[in-house]
């Protein structure tokens, strides 16, 4: 059982396991905070407690029921021609072909698929055809390291480079949070880096319609990266 103790100097919530903390204490007869100075006990960040609870409870109650929302949801304003960028979960991407006859043609010609929760993701790792797989697990990202700028531009210079042929599909374990900050960062790469006036940039407005049309689509603590990758796009858009 995760005990939370305290916060990072981003506002996250550290927690260390129960049973680590109480096993320690047993053997050194010292305090928590002594046992985290000496590094002895394994620190947990927020994200990561989060990520554990939802693999649990997708296994035990499955995407839908939990989140209320469809495999995957085409976000229509982000579609170039006929080609979609559709936020989706885990699930349907690694269904057989029998278990999509069940679903429209999208699945014929995927160019991208983007992991948000893992890394050194391969082809074979779908069952589905895709041109393309890209990965990185958002839960990772750190501010200090400025990975936000990094990660959401070279994701999104992904997107755009191959939702010009063909479909692309962005998912987490649910499609609703570390890959919806993907898409919320889509939205804004386009406003402000290829200058695409007519699509919102409001991120708060942003989450608001996905939630509309993704039920369980929730910014958590990912807002922050957005938030950083954001301000890096405005500061370009003035140099520009």
């Amino acid at each position: 059982m995760p005990c939370h103790f305290g916060f990072d100097q981003n506002g996250q919530r550290l927690y260390i396991q129960l049973n680590e903390a109480v096993q320690y204490l047993q053997e050194h007869t010292s305090s928590k905070l002594a046992a985290r100075k000496q590094g002895q006990l394994k620190i947990y960040h927020e994200d990561h407690i989060k990520h554990d609870k939802a693999e649990y409870m997708i296994a035990s109650l499955g995407y839908n029921s939990l989140y209320h929302c469809d495999d995957f949801t085409a976000i229509n304003e982000l579609c170039v021609g006929n080609f979609k960028l559709c936020l989706s979960n885990e699930r349907i991407l690694k269904s057989s072909k029998e278990d999509l006859t069940h679903q429209n043609a999208i699945f014929d010609n995927i160019s991208l698929i983007v992991n948000c929760h893992m890394k050194d993701v391969n082809k074979s790792y779908y069952h589905v055809a895709t041109k393309e797989v890209c990965s990185y697990p958002i839960h990772n990202i750190s501010l200090k390291k400025k990975d936000p700028v990094v990660v959401y531009q070279k994701l999104n210079e992904k997107i755009w480079q191959y939702i010009q042929t063909g479909n692309v599909f962005v998912h987490c374990l649910a499609g609703v949070h570390r890959a919806a900050s993907v898409v919320v960062s889509h939205f804004l790469w386009r406003y402000y880096y290829l200058n695409h006036r007519h699509l919102e940039k409001n991120i708060e407005n942003i989450y608001q319609y996905l939630k509309s049309i993704r039920p369980g689509v929730e910014p958590l603590s990912y807002v922050r990266y957005v938030i950083a990758f954001e301000a890096h796009l405005k500061k370009l858009s003035k140099e520009l």
